[in-house]
This record gives C-alpha cells, structure tokens and sequence, in this order.
C-alpha cells in the first residue's frame, strides 16, 4: 500500500500545474473532453506502464535538447493556432474529424512532450524503489488520470460557465510564451 500511495501523491503533485495539464486544457478547449482524456491516458499509459522501459531507453537514445525542441515546437504549433484560429460553425463530419484529430493530437503532444520528462523519470525511480511494478503502475496511473481529468474537465466546461472570457486565447498566448521558455533553457542552459 505504501508504494501505491507514495506513486499517486509524487505524480499528482508532481503533474499539477504542469506544461502537460495546460497543453490538456487548451486541447479540452478546442476539441472537447473525451478525445483529449482518451488520448492523454493512452500516451500516459504507454510511456508509464509497459512502455516505461522503452521510454526510458528512447530518452536515453535521443538528446533532451532534441526533446525540448520537438516539444517546445508542439506548444509554439498549439498556442498560435489557439491564437489565430477562427470560430466555425461545425456540422456533424466536422466534429468527428476534429474529434479523431483532438485524440492524435493529444497522444502524439503529450507522448513527445513526455518522453524523459518528470513524471517519467518519477515512475521509473519508483518502479526501481519499490520493485512492485503493477503497483507503483497503478498509482502512477491513477494520479495522471486525476490531473488530466480535471484540466479536461475545466477545459471542456470553463467555456460554458464564462463565455465572454477569450480562453482559447489566453490559453494561446501561455502556450507561445511555455514555448520561448522551453526554448531558452536550450539556448541558455537555464532550469525553468
């Protein structure tokens, strides 16, 4: 029981607030819950369950620079996109496309943006700690699943509750600017 607790309480505290649950949010804005939740939990699941091993050796082939860059790229792509994209009335094709683009778009995201990031390193640390591998999984798991639901959940929803409020908009503008940071500790070699 120990290590199921210590694996959820690191990861949640860990994730929350975190440049992945802001790139949930603004995904949940755009394209809605189920999608995101799906294809958030599917690259979670896949980075921090089996797939831990080969995330671990994946981060350990590539450079980080080469990871912050592929994922300070995505929140560049993302925020602008939030930035300048214009409203459109959707009919029914549209929003099944948008639904199916909403679930590639948040595996493809989350799983680069992910790969040697903190919470992975964390569950690998913990797999190593408490050699208890479904274990450490599940409450692993569970966190991530918690921080995503609610940055899902408030995305989907935030909208209809305050409507006046541009937050596709001011969820562009903090995506761009995560960017440039995430640029700058490249280039300056700074710990942000």
């Amino acid at each position: 029981m120990e290590s199921f607790l210590t694996s959820f309480l690191m990861i949640l505290t860990a994730e929350m607030g975190d440049k992945t649950q802001l790139l949930v949010f603004s995904l949940s804005l755009e394209f809605g819950a189920y999608p995101i939740l799906l294809g958030s939990l599917l690259a979670f699941g896949l980075l921090n369950g089996p797939g831990v091993f080969i995330g671990e050796k994946i981060a350990h082939l590539l450079s980080p620079v080469l990871i912050k860059s592929v994922s300070g790229l995505i929140f560049l792509f993302f925020g602008l996109y939030l930035l300048f994209n214009k409203e459109k009335n959707n009919n029914t094709d549209e929003k099944v496309v948008r639904k199916r683009n909403g679930f590639l778009i948040a595996f493809s995201s989350i799983f680069i943006g992910e790969l040697g990031d903190k919470t992975q390193i964390c569950s690998i640390v913990l797999g190593a700690r408490f050699k208890e591998f479904s274990t450490v999984f599940s409450g692993c798991f569970l966190a991530l699943f918690v921080a995503t639901f609610i940055a899902v959940f408030l995305g989907s929803h935030i909208q209809k509750w305050l409507p006046k409020i541009p937050f596709k908009k001011i969820s562009g503008f903090i995506m761009v600017i995560t960017a440039f940071i995430t640029f700058a500790t490249i280039f300056w070699g700074a710990k942000v």
